[in-house]
């Protein structure tokens, strides 16, 4: 390895800045709850590809190691003196089965290694919504139906648009001992689960109930699993596997044994999904309950172990759940959350971050692992705003976490504080209006996220996306750790036909800037000198700073003043584009009028003087013809783009933007 011009990008689900160069990261999936968002390591994934790209070339390279064992990358953490520095990679079993992935843009890295192991799957609109989820709404005694009822209202009534509520797993709790038991439904607490479904599903809430592999000894459908062989077995195949769960010693649902999958999916379907509810999220899927990778797996009859076969499993939830909802709701396009993956996850599934730490170092690196997962295949991702685990934020924590969470694919707020409260988006009342505000701009954005969806369901590319996706020649993007990205890569007709609405997030002073273009400006930046940095950049961007970093280091940092010219440069383009389209072009009887009257001012000139006026004018006449008709195609060709995108991303009026006033942008 190049220690000065190389860098490491991906590895799927990683703490800490964007490149890994210099760590030390291992492959082995964990429940890694409140786990440190700058050093934490392994977390909840387990995705063995990374890009490397050196700054001196920009040539990059991608690395998949098609290998699910446990396994360690020493991206340069360790150094011998007897050699020249290096990076390896160790596993803990299996065959090194290296896919090589050549460049050399990173655009065509991503490109080839999603279609090598899945293009992610294209998400539900109504999935990119506001999503409301907390432990304590199904933890009460009874009657948690009425309070999540009384949740929805109080949304309602402060002006918070949501799509989506997350159903913890306290449905499924016993009533005699409130131990988890996945399928069941505790009907003190949820009395008529068709009914909740039902009322929840006419307000427009899509309910999305949790499911967990591990099973306890006192589950009710216990004798269907026994008789069906469905679990892990011993070392060697003699008896079920025990290990640790929730509430107690459990076994573990064989999901590569087809009699497990059977039973599990007839389960799903007539326990939840014939419920009301069209979504699967599959939790504490890494089976990090299972310790012994000497466990034994039906895989198909060939037989196997949890060494090899352990983060499969979650891969194969997600495709039961695939399944499921296409023998329940035919035709309908599913929509799935894992928390655990393996390479190929993204095909299947929404991932998101496990159970974040409350903290404002949270904020900052959630970026980085969030776009790290962009740049290994899973476009649709995000972390819990607000944290998972901890105390509750402090208002001015929360404020930036939700100003800063509008941009993740998954927008979801979710808690379960140590101090038994409940993270609200409007739980203090200085930060109302601004929580409104952000929360409008999220809706605001839906169809240019939407098409961002398409884009990584066509060819991989992510939608919260680092600088050196852009801009490869600038070294600084590199090691930019002012944690800036990227966010609405949009065609320009589409920006057109968004009326060139460009909003601009600053979390450092919590203000936003949405610039909207007239006709005049557009007619003024007609005449602005602009440089055509390589004829790649078209398209306006939206851009967000770290929650933490401060202003002034950003404005020195050489690749926020590169993204600055990159904005300006595309928002240029786009007035000379809309320019061309409402600009009264002169007629043919302009032109002539125009030549004329040259003609007779210089009556008293030579004859060659005249002769040279006529030509010249003769000459722009012709020029303005052309200028005419090369205008009328590309207004026709124009209109047919902004046709087709709008027809893709439609304006979500079934997701309440008939509460934002479009034409009068939020501003702060």
């Amino acid at each position: 390895m190049d220690p000065v011009n190389d860098h490491f990008y991906g590895f799927g689900e990683k703490t800490g800045c964007l490149d890994k160069k210099g760590r030390r990261l291992r492959m082995s999936p964990k429940d890694a709850i409140g786990h440190d968002p700058e050093f934490g390591d392994p977390m909840y994934k387990h995705i063995p590809f990374y890009i490397r790209i050196n700054e001196k070339t920009a040539y990059a390279i991608g690395l998949f190691y098609h290998n699910s064992y446990d396994s360690v990358f020493d991206m340069g953490q360790e150094v011998s003196g007897y050699w020249d520095r290096y990076c390896y990679y160790q596993t803990d079993g299996g065959d090194i089965d290296l896919f090589l992935i050549n460049g050399p843009e990173l655009s065509a890295v991503l490109d080839r290694y999603t279609m090598l192991t899945g293009r992610c799957a294209l998400p539900t609109k109504q999935s990119l919504g506001y999503c409301a989820s907390t432990m304590y709404y199904a933890e009460l005694e009874d009657n948690c139906d009425q309070e999540i009822y009384r949740v929805i209202d109080k949304h309602e009534k402060e002006g918070i648009l949501i799509d989506n509520f997350w159903l913890a797993s306290g449905y499924s709790s016993g009533e005699e001992d409130n131990l988890r038991y996945i399928f069941n439904w505790n009907y003190r607490r949820f009395p008529n689960p068709e009914d909740f479904f039902k009322r929840m599903n006419a307000r427009g809430i899509n309910v999305i109930p949790n499911l967990k592999p591990g099973i306890l000894k006192n589950h009710p459908y216990m004798n269907l699993f026994e008789e069906n062989g469905v679990f892990i077995k011993n070392p060697g195949g003699d008896g079920d596997y025990y290990g640790r769960w929730w509430g107690g010693e459990g076994r573990f649902l064989d999901f590569t044994n087809p009699k497990a999958r059977e039973t599990w999916k007839m389960l799903l379907e007539d326990r939840i999904l014939r419920m009301g509810t069209k979504t699967v999220w599959n939790d504490n899927c890494e089976m990090d309950g299972v310790e012994d990778r000497d466990a034994y797996c039906d895989f198909e009859g060939a037989g196997g172990t949890m060494a090899e076969l352990k983060i499969l499993h979650s891969n194969l939830m997600a495709f039961l759940g695939k399944q499921a909802i296409a023998d329940v709701y035919p035709g309908e396009r599913p929509y799935i959350i894992n928390r655990a993956g393996y390479a190929g996850i993204q095909r299947y599934a929404q991932v998101w971050g496990g159970d974040n730490l409350t903290d404002w170092r949270t904020v900052k690196f959630n970026i980085a692992t969030i776009v790290g997962m962009g740049l290994s295949g899973c476009a649709n991702m995000g972390c819990d705003i607000g944290g998972f685990a901890g105390s509750v934020p402090e208002a001015e924590l929360l404020l930036r976490w939700i100003q800063n969470g509008i941009f993740q694919p998954r927008f979801c707020l979710n808690s379960a504080n140590n101090d038994n409260t409940v993270t609200q988006p409007w739980m203090y009342e200085e930060n109302r209006e601004y929580v409104k505000a952000a929360y409008a701009q999220r809706y605001r954005m839906l169809p240019y996220l939407y098409s961002l969806m398409y884009e990584a369901n066509q060819n991989g590319m992510p939608a919260m996306r680092p600088l050196f996706l852009e801009f490869p020649e600038d070294k600084k993007c590199y090691s930019d750790n002012n944690f800036i990205f990227m966010f609405l890569e949009v065609d320009i007709q589409f920006a057109f036909a968004m009326e060139f609405t460009t909003s601009v997030l600053d979390t450092c002073s919590g203000k936003y800037t949405v610039q909207r273009r007239n006709q005049d400006e557009c007619q003024h930046s007609r005449y602005r000198q602009t440089t055509d940095y390589g004829n790649r950049h078209r398209t306006p961007h939206l851009r967000t700073l770290s929650a933490t970093d401060s202003h002034r280091d950003h404005t020195q940092n050489g690749s926020s003043r590169c993204h600055q010219y990159r904005t300006e440069t595309a928002l240029t383009r786009c007035h000379h584009r809309v320019d061309d389209r409402h600009t009264p072009l002169s007629t043919e009887r302009d032109v002539v009028d125009e030549h004329n009257t040259v003609l007779h001012h210089n009556t008293d000139q030579h004859d060659t003087s005249q002769q040279t006026h006529y030509t010249q004018r003769t000459a722009r006449k012709e020029q303005r013809h052309q200028d005419s008709t090369k205008c009328k195609r590309q207004r026709e060709h124009d209109n047919e783009r902004i046709s087709q995108r709008l027809e893709l991303c439609c304006h979500y009026d079934e997701y309440k933007l008939s509460l934002i006033h479009i034409s009068e942008p939020t501003r702060h």
